[in-house]
């Protein structure tokens, strides 16, 4: 499990209750959140690992 992550995507725009995002970067860590309108985080995903 990964000490830290970075940013991979700086801004997706929602297009739906479940909006795929893509990257280019490696990985093999991964994590999501939602933010609010001020930028807060609103909700996190689980860190998952890249198969």
């Amino acid at each position: 499990m990964p000490r830290s992550l970075s940013v991979a995507v700086g801004h997706a725009r929602r297009t739906g209750f479940e909006t795929a995002v893509t990257t280019p970067a490696p990985g093999p860590y991964f994590q999501v959140r939602a933010l609010d309108a001020a930028g807060k985080v609103l909700r996190a995903s689980k860190v998952v690992k890249r198969r």
